[in-house]
């Protein structure tokens, strides 16, 4: 699968969880240190996912045991939903439930201010 699709659908899933402001922006990196990094950018909250170029998740030997046993077609599909669940994850989904770290600008306060 493209960069391009693998885009479009994380985008689809991320309207289907609820999350419908800000987009999600993929792409690979040539020189990057990690393998995988991703975070939510405060100005627009759009969610950025780099990729080193390159990379391919099942190439490493727990993963492909990992992706087979769970049949797995596309490793890096697969990190890359993963990832985007997790990012995800920092909202309050569904509104008002209460679920989500954190999920309001205080409780990010109060998150940091614990771990410093």
């Amino acid at each position: 699968m493209t960069f391009l699709k693998l885009e479009a659908k994380l985008n689809r899933q991320k309207a289907r969880i609820g999350l419908v402001g800000g987009r999600l922006k993929l792409w690979e990196v040539a020189d990057a240190e990690e393998l995988i990094n991703a975070h939510i950018v405060p100005s627009d909250w759009h969610i950025e996912i780099a990729v080193k170029e390159g990379y391919v998740p099942a190439r490493d030997e727990r993963t492909a045991a990992y992706v087979k046993k769970r049949g797995v077609k596309d490793s890096l599909e697969k990190i890359c939903e993963d990832v985007l669940f997790h990012e995800c994850g920092h909202w309050e989904l569904p509104r008002g439930s209460g679920m989500g770290c954190p999920y309001d600008a205080p409780h990010h306060d109060m998150i940091v201010e614990l771990s410093s």
